[in-house]
């Protein structure tokens, strides 16, 4: 049962002897907006994500037998995939280290009262101001943190390349 151990997995079927598991048909459920699991699907619902995770299943086993993830195309798509995961990674861990306070987003709101209806209040605009407030901070951070990584590192440019760092 789930929720009891974090490696205890519903098995709904096994595909040559490979078991068909949450983890399998979780991809499928974002077809199904509002369910959340399995269970919450009708039995239409349930055919189409079990035969859908079937065939996938299927394909992945076909391409392990070709050993598909050996071939160097594969291995430099994964290679470019595993990069900008990387770089995603890199972005969530600094945004979600960005503090925003009260007074930020009040001097936020200061600074840009002139794009606010006349007299609105900050209270009824603190929520709003937040999630924004809290981009452009992180958007300092990652500029402030990239050009001083620029500066540390050593680049050189081909001689056809204008382009040049100061």
């Amino acid at each position: 049962m789930m929720g009891i151990s974090c490696y205890a997995q519903d098995v709904y079927a096994t595909v040559n002897g490979e078991k068909l598991t949450d983890l399998d048909i979780k991809p499928m459920l974002k077809m199904f907006d509002k369910k959340n699991s399995f269970s919450d699907l009708n039995a239409h619902e349930k055919e189409l994500i079990l035969d859908q995770s079937i065939e996938r299943k299927l394909i992945l086993q076909d391409a392990k037998k070709e050993k598909l993830d050996t071939d160097p195309k594969f291995q430099q798509i994964l290679q470019d995939f595993k990069n900008r995961l990387m770089v995603e990674f890199w972005m969530k861990k600094r945004l979600a280290s960005v503090q925003v306070s009260d007074d930020d987003i009040k001097d936020y709101f200061e600074k840009h009262k002139d794009a606010f209806a006349k007299g609105t209040k900050f209270e009824d605009v603190k929520e709003q101001l937040a999630p924004r407030v809290k981009m452009e901070k992180f958007q300092l951070l990652v500029d402030e943190t990239l050009s001083n990584m620029k500066k540390k590192a050593k680049i050189e440019f081909l001689s056809d390349t204008k382009l040049q760092y100061k």
